[in-house]
């Protein structure tokens, strides 16, 4: 029976769980991301699923699901910082940037398209497709689930003023 006001527990995620403490690195990385296509905005998945990732060195991974639970509202960073199985993300150059993003990857910026018309002087073709080109890949990282609509909302924001 469910409790009002609580979600039944995802089988993926108590599975997961067992099988990184036990040190079933990927078997766990299985079952979290089984877990995520049931609930997507699990933060405690994604930070699972980094850890893991982080333990079996294959740090892009890692990188995306820290990204993505602080997207989602993951907030205490010091356990970042010292949490032992996030130790091999610490050690990569690239992580100095990312605690300087706020724990952010960057979006990537699509290189501009030069198109000139009659109309329009190359100059302002160029940054109205350099800002098609953001506002195209901000949607499709909305689309992928990495950025939530009010995420999307306030990064188009930006673009646009």
């Amino acid at each position: 029976m469910q409790v009002p006001g609580r979600e039944l527990q995802n089988a993926y995620k108590v599975n997961g769980l067992k099988k990184y403490k036990e040190f079933d690195l990927e078997g766990a990385i299985e079952d979290f991301n089984k877990g995520l296509e049931i609930n997507p905005r699990d933060i405690s998945l994604h930070f699972n699923l980094a850890c893991a990732y982080s333990l079996t060195e294959q740090v892009d991974k890692a990188y995306a699901h820290l990204d993505r639970a602080v997207a989602l509202g993951f907030n205490d960073f010091e356990k970042l910082k010292t949490h032992d199985d996030l130790a091999y993300v610490r050690i990569q150059d690239r992580f100095e940037e990312f605690q300087k993003n706020g724990y952010r990857l960057e979006i990537p910026v699509a290189p501009p398209i030069v198109l000139k018309t009659e109309e329009t002087p190359a100059e302002e073709q160029v940054q109205d497709d350099v800002l098609l080109a953001q506002l195209k890949r901000l949607a499709e990282l909305r689309d992928r689930g990495l950025l939530s609509e009010q995420e999307f909302v306030i990064e188009k924001k930006k673009l646009t003023r």
